[in-house]
């Protein structure tokens, strides 16, 4: 009899152990599929019955290749699958439904071990949204092109030219014109020169761009310590104090783009700096059910923002100090972060501090 009853704890054990795994894997927002080297699923979860239309029961019945439209024969997908043996591999492809529509998909592919062997896992996301935006944003970045073109070709001709006569006529004025005459020509060759710098600040903005805009997977802790030994020099100067508190491992983004951003918010933070008082930056990355989010605290300056001026200070040349800076940084990473789908947002105390956050909608499923 107490064999028996250990028998039954063991099996009640295993039952409650079963039902736990299948709890966390149904709750996982992406697809997953357990299969073996032949390609025989194994195992799926809620999500990958909902993608493809598909009961649990129709999946035992089924292959990988019954699936997969990229890759209908199994040997294909064995030469995939040997790749494993070096460690985790990301692939790729497209996933057919039953109602025979295709949709893209990146593979998260490893390998899992029990006593009945070694198995294949494949976590599986649907990145049509993703592919929706990349086409979006090079159709965006090819009219900005053109419009570069434009700038750069049609008005900055006239304007050197308008720089070399001011040149001329303020070589003529030094010898034979009136004090009004001189006054005049500085007054239009400085403006001249306020034009041309102006022309040179809307290139720069634009030229950014023509940069590689492929979003991709982008490790959030290694992007930010890189920045941070950019900004080493700054920091010692002025003794501050950064805290790091990441809980986000990646972002889908443009690395060139974050990388931009995050170091014009971590540079912000120390010119702004309040004098009075030892500089504190908090840089934090953490997703909630809607957003993932990575934000830069400060105790400097701060200013007195109302709801009226949030949006004036990302604006070309909008600023609300007068330290050192033109005000294009915060305005050149606006046009950056709505590039990649995201937004910047700021709150801010005048004498207590600022926080600038870069917020990413997670994509649908």
């Amino acid at each position: 009899m107490h064999f028996n009853d250990e028998l039954i704890a063991a099996n009640e054990r295993l039952k409650a152990s079963e039902e736990r795994f299948r709890a966390v894997i149904d709750s996982a927002g992406d697809a997953l599929y357990i299969h073996d080297f032949d390609g025989k699923i194994l195992q799926t979860n809620k999500r990958a019955q909902q993608d493809l239309g598909y009961t649990e029961q129709e999946f035992k019945n089924m292959t990988v290749m019954d699936v997969d439209s990229d890759y209908p024969n199994v040997e294909d997908l064995r030469h995939l699958w040997a790749a494993l043996k070096d460690g985790n591999q990301i692939a790729y492809g497209h996933h057919k439904r039953k109602d025979g529509s295709i949709f893209p998909i990146e593979v998260h592919l490893s390998t899992y071990s029990d006593e009945n062997g070694t198995n294949i896992v494949a976590v599986v996301r649907n990145i049509s949204e993703r592919q929706k935006m990349e086409q979006e944003l090079i159709r965006k970045n090819k009219e900005l092109q053109n419009f570069v073109y434009i700038v750069s070709h049609n008005l900055r001709s006239p304007v050197a030219s308008l720089q070399g006569l001011t040149s001329i006529l303020n070589y003529s004025s030094n010898s034979d014109s009136t004090p009004e005459m001189s006054k005049a020509v500085k007054m239009i060759e400085r403006c001249v020169n306020k034009l041309d710098d102006t022309l040179k600040d809307l290139n720069q903005s634009l030229s950014y761009q023509k940069n590689n805009s492929v979003i991709e997977e982008v490790e959030v802790r290694p992007l930010i310590e890189s920045i941070l030994e950019l900004l080493n020099g700054d920091i010692v100067e002025h003794k501050a104090q950064i805290k790091l508190d990441i809980h986000l491992n990646c972002v889908g983004a443009v690395k060139a783009y974050l990388h931009n951003i995050i170091f014009n918010m971590v540079l912000n933070a120390i010119n702004y700096r309040d004098y009075n008082k030892p500089l504190k930056i908090v840089i934090k990355a953490y997703s909630d059910s809607d957003n993932k989010i990575i934000s830069v605290e400060d105790n400097g300056i701060g200013m007195e923002l109302c709801n009226s001026t949030k949006d004036t200070i990302f604006q070309m040349y909008g600023r609300h100090s007068n330290r050192v800076g033109k005000g294009l940084g915060l305005y050149l990473s606006k046009i950056q972060a709505e590039s990649m789908g995201a937004q910047i947002t700021v709150e801010s105390q005048l004498g207590k501090g600022s926080s600038f956050s870069l917020v990413f909608q997670n994509y649908p499923h």
